[in-house]
């Protein structure tokens, strides 16, 4: 429970200086939308990750395992580019960045599969009249 407050009071400190950094503008002001219509908000907390994850509902354990290798292995691929460029490319780490993008498709490709499969399924030919989609 005092991590929450921990984290809540740093959230709190963040916005009052983006807000100092702003010249009184809200921090909301900095929220902007993609052309697929998605809002992208200047931070994100635990709780946005809950929510854009299962809605509000936790993740099954086979998701959440899945969803934290995607990220372990997004990690890494990062790690591997940025040293990629600062040692001056030797071949070997140029190789690893690639079979590391082949895991992390692979890895998005299981996570997406993994939250199909625990998606509710509607038949739509049976469905009742009128109901919303």
């Amino acid at each position: 429970m005092a991590k929450r407050g921990k984290s809540s009071k740093a959230l709190k400190d963040w916005q009052k200086l983006a807000e100092a950094e702003l010249r009184g503008k809200p921090v909301a002001s900095l929220r902007w939308e993609t052309p697929e219509g998605i809002t992208v908000k200047p931070s994100y907390t635990e709780a946005d990750l809950t929510e854009v994850a299962g809605r509000g509902a936790a993740l099954s354990p086979p998701a959440n395992r899945a969803l934290h290798t995607l990220l372990a292995v997004a990690l890494l691929q990062l790690c591997l580019g940025i040293s990629t460029l600062v040692l001056v490319v030797p071949i070997a780490l140029p190789a690893a960045h690639q079979a590391g993008a082949v895991t992390l498709l692979t890895a998005a490709i299981v996570l997406r599969h993994t939250l199909r499969a625990a998606a509710p399924r509607r038949d739509p030919l049976h469905s009742p009249a009128g109901a919303a989609d």
